[in-house]
């Protein structure tokens, strides 16, 4: 597992550097990459399984929201029509470099659609409470 975390870390160092992302830091198995605005890229294991997640945080003074980019995956196919044929780890780093104008757009316009189609989020917030 170990050796794998690496190698995606190598993998989304070497491609995040292409869109003006750096290694911003490490801690146990979540990585961090900036281009020092509000834009984050984050990169995590989870270590008893072979799995590794990516997300897109957007954070500055008024909000604080993180998206997976498999889910934004999905919420692009119904915005914008984008095929997401490729959910693997690297298929997501290609789709990021790809739809980069999409994905880190200021203010974020898809957060309304990403929420709704948020299994998580909208059961929570179909029970009465509400999340970010």
């Amino acid at each position: 597992m170990e050796n794998d975390f690496k190698e995606k870390i190598k993998m989304a160092k070497i491609r995040l550097a292409t869109l003006g992302y750096y290694l911003l830091e490490i801690e146990d198995y979540c990585v961090v990459f900036s281009n020092d605005t509000d834009w984050s890229i984050i990169l995590e294991a989870e270590p008893y399984e072979d799995t590794f997640q990516i997300r897109i945080r957007y954070k500055n003074r008024l909000v604080d929201k993180k998206f997976y980019v498999w889910m934004l995956m999905e919420v692009f196919q119904a915005l914008y029509g984008f095929e997401n044929n490729d959910q693997s780890y690297e298929g997501q780093l290609d789709y990021i470099a790809k739809h980069k104008s999409h994905i880190f757009e200021i203010p974020p316009s898809y957060i309304k659609k990403y929420d709704e189609m948020n299994p998580i989020i909208y059961n929570i917030e179909k029970r009465g409470h509400h999340t970010n």
